[in-house]
Order: C-alpha cells, then sequence, then structure tokens
C-alpha cells in the first residue's frame, strides 16, 4: 500500500481530485454530530480541526520514498476514487 506524504487544504486537494478526475468535484464540511458521533468524539471531532499538523519534512527524512498527493493521484489513487464516487 502507497500512501501520499502531504498536508493539503480541503480546497486544494478538491481541486486535484477533480483535475485528475476530468470532473468537477466539490466537498461539504460536516460537523462531528452529523457524523452520527456520540457527544465525546463529536467534541474531539470538532476540537481537533484545524490543531493537528504532520511535520511533513520529518516524514520524508524517515520515509524517502514517501510521494505527495499528485504522484499518489497519478499512480492509482484517482482511479481508486473514482471507482468509490461511480460504484
Amino acid at each position: 500500500m502507497r500512501l501520499a506524504g502531504d498536508e493539503l487544504s480541503p480546497d486544494a486537494t478538491v481541486r486535484l481530485i477533480g483535475r485528475h478526475l476530468g470532473r468537477q468535484i466539490t466537498y461539504q464540511q460536516v460537523a462531528g454530530e452529523e457524523l452520527g458521533l456520540n457527544e465525546d468524539a463529536s467534541r474531539a471531532f470538532t476540537a481537533q480541526r484545524g490543531l493537528w499538523r504532520a511535520d511533513i519534512p520529518a516524514l520524508r527524512r524517515r520515509h524517502p520514498d514517501l510521494i505527495d498527493f499528485p504522484t499518489w493521484l497519478n499512480q492509482g489513487g484517482a482511479d481508486a476514487i473514482a471507482a468509490l464516487l461511480d460504484g
């Protein structure tokens, strides 16, 4: 399994996916309550939004073969997303 090593905004992620699929993709951010989470999980979901950041340079030092999101999309990620959207 290959993972992308990027930390992109939701807007940037959606634009890249749409570009690779050749169609417009939209998303809507939802609150934890809308996901049917219990109160504690919903609070944690809401609290972490925007607070946690990955240290991408440190990850790349530890895992030199870590790919970026566009590369992941090119190497089959876009096909996997298309299958989910079309399925």
